[in-house]
């Protein structure tokens, strides 16, 4: 299989036109249905899911930095140390610790499918180093363990006590809010481990949340990458025939759609959107659209991202461009 982007691809008979006019259809078909089949196009399903994963812990962390960022450097929030802004804080915790809660919580599933995608993808030992750098990035982790632990600390007791501390500049009246957990509220539940007790044992009188936010994140990100990469490297030969198929199809499926627009002799046809249905999408279209009708810029922007999906036959741009240039393709202005 070559790379992305690349056209000296083997082309199957039918596209050369050496078969009956319906059996790109029959074909077509049957791809769809071997594809969905494939046991290799679970392992597929569950390396896609677990990016999936990753985002919404990544979205969750984005959510709490920005709001973080608000209340300690937003100048209208410069009084959130004040016995005076008493509601305000109130406000402010309440919105801290929903998104703290989901934070930590995305961190937790993170963590817990990639153990769970790891057991099913290698039960037959295929990733031995795979525990060494769990333990070292969690289980035996001062940072990580804490997290966890304060995801149970959350869930056990509702929330805690947020503490809005700032040193104040007596010559701009400037102070510099922080939000932060003190560590001898926290160590009144019995619920952590030895870990995240030297975490909190190294953290001081406070634990700053959105450094805490910050490094944990990193942390993960960087072991999700890393993870990541590594299991497609381990599964790359399944990857690889499900990747195979997928090319096969969607070269049948052009050749089928090129096919009725060049049979097309005077009404205008659907353009890029009946082409390529199922590979671009609304920004794809709107991002040609804006390119003028006919001109190479706008063929070779389609081809570019065509080649970004899948390796494009030579016969096949050929084709497309021939399209491109025909006066039937595009719908009328």
């Amino acid at each position: 299989m070559t790379d992305a982007g690349e056209s000296d691809v083997d082309v199957p008979g039918e596209l050369r036109g050496d078969a009956a006019p319906n059996s790109d259809g029959v074909r077509i078909v049957d791809l769809m249905l071997e594809i969905r089949d494939m046991p290799e196009r679970r392992t597929q399903i569950d390396l896609d899911c677990l990016e999936r994963t990753t985002v919404v812990f990544h979205r969750n962390y984005i959510q709490l930095k920005k709001f973080l960022d608000i209340c300690e450097t937003d100048p209208e929030n410069q009084d959130l140390w004040h016995m005076h802004s008493a509601r305000k804080q109130e406000e402010f915790a309440n919105e801290t610790w929903r998104l703290l809660h989901n934070f930590v919580a995305a961190a937790f599933t993170a963590v817990e499918h990639t153990r769970i995608l790891y057991r099913r993808l290698n039960a037959e030992g295929e990733f031995p180093e795979y525990q060494a750098r769990i333990d070292a990035s969690f289980k035996t982790n001062r940072l990580a363990q804490f997290v966890q632990g304060l995801r149970n600390y959350v869930l056990h007791q509702g929330g805690g006590e947020l503490y809005f501390t700032g040193k104040i500049d007596v010559k701009t009246g400037r102070a510099d809010v922080r939000l932060t957990l003190k560590t001898t509220t926290l160590l009144r539940w019995d619920g952590w481990n030895r870990h995240a007790k030297r975490y909190l044992a190294d953290s001081g009188d406070s634990v700053h949340i959105a450094s805490l936010a910050r490094d944990y994140h990193d942390s993960v990100k960087d072991f999700q990458i890393w993870f990541g990469g590594r299991q497609r490297e381990v599964r790359r030969a399944e990857l690889d025939r499900v990747r195979e198929k997928e090319m096969e199809y969607w070269a049948l499926e052009l050749n089928t759609r090129l096919s009725g627009f060049e049979n097309r002799t005077s009404e205008a046809g659907m353009g890029e959107t009946g082409l390529f249905i199922g590979l671009f999408d609304y920004s794809d279209y709107r991002e040609l659209e804006r390119l003028p009708r006919g001109s190479e810029e706008r063929v070779e922007c389609a081809l570019g991202k065509l080649r970004e999906r899948f390796p494009v036959p030579t016969n096949i741009e050929a084709r497309i461009r021939g399209v491109y240039h025909s006066t039937t393709f595009l719908p009328a202005e």
